[in-house]
């Protein structure tokens, strides 16, 4: 619900632009073994699959990318090679985007946030549309571990 076809549609066509950018940028000029020859143009479904793959990530806690996509059945994660190959995760991860780079004159927001501030203000939509929270609601500062500062609070 929070990331509808629009947004969707937007990362898939801004992640498949700069993939061919940085391709043109290098020249097609790769090595023999490097994953970037292998580039494919994204779709929707891979998204869909990149961001849930992610939200399984933040749950399920490994030391590395690689580790989650490890075949041994003592230490492997059941169904994340099933849904992606681990070449193709860290090909998508590598080409992410959200907004095209040459739109930076037009931009607004703030300075820091140039390349995410699309979503951002997608979410802050979709989360004040879909979500209306009821009468009794606590909200406690205290379950969050991390004491430091952010730049852009």
């Amino acid at each position: 619900m929070f990331f509808d076809k629009e947004i969707i549609q937007q990362i898939v066509r801004e992640t498949n632009r700069y993939a061919e950018q940085f391709k043109n940028a290098q020249g097609n000029l790769f090595s023999f073994r490097s994953l970037v020859r292998s580039w494919t143009p994204i779709t929707q479904s891979e998204i869909y699959a990149v961001l849930g793959l992610f939200l399984w990530m933040g749950i399920v806690q490994k030391p590395t990318v690689g580790s989650f996509f490890w075949k041994s059945k003592v230490i492997s994660t059941p169904g994340f090679a099933d849904v992606i190959s681990r070449e193709r995760f860290e090909l998508i991860c590598k080409f992410l985007h959200f907004i095209e780079n040459e739109s930076l004159p037009t931009y607004q927001g703030p300075p820091i946030l140039f390349k995410i501030y699309h979503v951002i203000c997608h979410l802050n939509i979709k989360f004040q549309t879909l979500y209306l929270p009821n009468q009794n609601i606590a909200i406690d500062e205290s379950l969050t571990l991390w004491k430091g500062c952010l730049s852009i609070r």
